[in-house]
């Protein structure tokens, strides 16, 4: 299963899922709705090191965008007192943020236009990890 049509990258973790606290997943729900239910079931499924379930909070689909465009919110990137947020021009732009807002209260949420890094294979995240560490 290639998880977001157009993902070159055969589903990078970065993609679908990322931690928002020590117990907060937030997901990048899917263009085909049993895709969504199949990414939830397998995260519904992961616990803690004690046990304990992860609570999931969902990233609204981009499926306004034309098929093959591999947006997605959960490609974001944390920096200082920040969340880099890929913004689409999708409808639903305004919403991911709402959530990702709700799940980072201490941070700015800054929405970035990421078309030209989606059309590249990436994304905000999928960018940063390739800054030399001389340079931060």
């Amino acid at each position: 299963m290639q998880p977001i049509a157009g993902d070159d990258t055969d589903g990078h973790i970065d993609t679908l899922v990322r931690f928002a606290g020590p117990r907060e997943l937030v997901f990048q729900s899917l263009r085909d709705p049993a895709d969504t239910r199949k990414l939830t079931t397998q995260l519904e499924a992961l616990r803690d090191r004690q046990g304990r379930p992860f609570e999931l909070f969902e990233l609204p689909c981009p499926n306004d965008l034309e098929v093959g465009v591999g947006a997605s919110y959960a490609n974001f990137i944390m920096i200082n007192d920040a969340v880099l947020v890929p913004r689409f021009g999708s409808r639903v732009d305004r919403c991911a943020l709402d959530v990702l807002a709700e799940r980072f209260p201490n941070r700015a949420i800054e929405a970035v236009n990421a078309r030209a890094l989606v059309n590249q294979g990436g994304g905000p995240h999928c960018a940063s990890m390739q800054i030399p560490a001389t340079l931060v």
